[in-house]
């Protein structure tokens, strides 16, 4: 699936990532509808980079 993601430096990449199948005791649910809130606009903005993962610092974990 296509999904939007962080990658740092005010910068949101489209990239191509697998749904896991939810675990025993999980559900998935189809989102119909998505929005930003005002944390999500001060992430794109920079002023957060400290306090969020991107998928390149996930990656080297």
């Amino acid at each position: 699936m296509l999904t939007a993601a962080y990658t740092g430096e005010s910068t949101i990449t489209l990239i191509e990532a697998h749904p896991t199948p939810p675990a025993p005791g999980q559900v998935q649910i189809r989102v119909a509808y998505v929005g930003l809130c005002g944390t999500d606009l001060h992430i794109l903005h920079g002023s957060m980079d400290a306090r969020v993962e991107t998928p390149s610092s996930s990656a080297t974990r």
